[in-house]
């Protein structure tokens, strides 16, 4: 079987490694090489869950239960983590399993502090006290601070915070250690392709995505296709005048 993965942030490139792991698949990643201001690299430090809530985050069904699996998925970051350890070169950002507790780059630590400031308006308190009440429903490790003893917080006396709450099971995560890793593992694997541009369309025969084409002209036939190029997936799915309804594209 050949797969085709269009994306390279940490979605895309978690899948291909994954895939790899299957000798029968033949995996051909597309993406172009990752700009600081793009995806991942941007926004992909933060594995938090219940910092982003906000007064209708839980409103409908729907929402909660995206919600509890965005706990879920970030429980799972500490077995990944060791699991891309055991197989990434250790100059990848040292040994991820013993690099937690050292100075430099590390793969991804744990706590975050919600802050509630006094250039806030109303709406942001409001939000502040979803964030704990979330907590306490969910039995949330999490502790209210004071804002002077966070390390390295140091605002504007007109700025500064009232309030704080230390979220102790959520954190950060380092996107260059950890899509180094997977980019160092993937080109060890002999059923690992990758295409060095940006897919432009996907064509369809008969109502399934069968092939990528890329903004150079190369196409790629394959007999399943992943999206998951993130900000760029509307522009894809427009081109490719597709549907989601489409059994054989994956989001």
């Amino acid at each position: 079987m050949k797969v085709c993965v269009v994306g390279g942030g940490i979605i895309g490139s978690s899948i291909a490694f994954h895939l790899c792991k299957n000798s029968w698949i033949n995996v051909v990643h597309i993406f172009p090489s990752r700009a600081p201001g793009v995806g991942t690299m941007a926004a992909g430090a933060m594995l938090n869950s219940i910092a982003e809530i906000d007064t209708r985050s839980l409103s409908t069904s729907a929402s909660r239960a995206y919600f509890e699996h965005s706990l879920t998925a970030t429980t799972a970051w500490p077995n990944f983590v060791t699991e891309l350890s055991s197989e990434s070169p250790k100059n990848v950002c040292g040994d991820f399993s013993s690099a937690l507790n050292k100075k430099g780059d590390v793969p991804f630590e744990t706590g975050t502090h919600v802050i509630n400031n006094t250039v806030a308006d109303e709406l942001d308190t409001a939000n502040f006290e979803a964030i704990k009440a979330t907590c306490k429903e969910y039995n949330i490790d999490s502790v209210m601070t004071q804002p002077a003893e966070i390390h390295g917080y140091n605002p504007e006396p007109r700025a500064r915070a009232t309030e704080s709450l230390l979220i102790r099971g959520e954190g950060w995560i380092n996107p260059h250690c950890v899509l180094g890793a997977l980019d160092a593992v993937l080109k060890t694997r002999q059923n690992y392709s990758r295409i060095d541009d940006s897919a432009k369309l996907v064509r369809f025969q008969s109502g399934l995505a069968r092939s990528v084409v890329t903004n150079g002209g190369k196409e790629t036939n394959a007999d399943r296709i992943v999206l998951a190029n993130g900000a760029f997936l509307n522009d894809l799915v427009a081109n490719s005048r597709a549907s989601r309804n489409y059994p054989s594209l994956y989001f």
